[in-house]
């Protein structure tokens, strides 16, 4: 499994902000003065922003725990999130990549919560271009990506040991394309809904690899 830089070092950043939270708390009121009142304010909301400023606004590199739970540890520019970053997500997500504005755009990382591992293409925080899912069942996707699902052409090496190549919509095996059964067998044609459409292929034929390949 590929690893995100996301480390030891991330968790102390963190464990920096949360003592900082503590120390603002324990604070006596009348001591905080108009800076100390706008921290506490943040405090309260359960969001606070450790790092570089520009004219009033995050630019270089900082850490913001937001109130939801999110935990973003990365570049800035004009007060957005842009540039290389890692996102720890509230949902157990973590993604680390380019960002753009605040979106997932550009080249990434991510590792879901139930095992899933992308890395490839990212437009407007979805899954686009091409890029790599290995499936928490073992399953690699190798191949090109629109609004966050396959499409276009791609290559599925199963667990079973199947491979298909060929091409997909919307996360199924859809138009033409090509499937290695792990017995030897050989299937080329047309597919609908995620399945061999007989009504498409006027010469359907399954090819035993061993004979094809003993053939001249």
């Amino acid at each position: 499994m590929e690893k995100l830089i996301y480390n030891d070092i991330f968790e102390k950043d963190i464990l920096l902000i949360n003592q900082k939270i503590n120390y603002l708390k324990n604070q006596e009121k009348d001591e905080r003065d108009e800076i100390k009142n706008e921290k506490e304010e943040i405090i309260l909301n359960e969001e606070i922003y450790d790092g570089d400023w520009k004219n009033n606004l995050r630019e270089g590199k900082g850490i913001m725990k937001y109130n939801n739970g999110d935990i973003y540890n990365g570049e800035w520019i004009n007060d957005k999130i842009e540039g290389k970053g890692i996102m720890k997500y509230n949902n157990g997500d973590i993604y680390e990549g380019e960002w753009i504005k605040d979106i997932r755009e550009g080249k990434g990382k991510m590792k879901y919560n139930n095992g899933d591992f992308y890395n490839g293409d990212w437009i407007n925080n979805k899954k686009e271009g091409k890029g790599i899912m290995k499936y928490n069942n073992s399953d690699i996707y190798n191949g090109e990506w629109i609004n966050d699902k396959k499409e276009g052409k791609g290559i599925m090496k199963y667990n079973n040991g199947n491979i298909y190549n060929g091409e997909w919509y919307e996360d199924k095996r859809e138009g033409y394309g090509e499937i290695k059964y792990k017995n030897g067998k050989y299937y080329k044609g047309y597919w609908t809904n995620d399945n061999i459409d007989n009504n498409l292929n006027d010469d359907n034929y399954e090819i035993d690899l061993k004979k094809l390949m003993t053939t001249k």
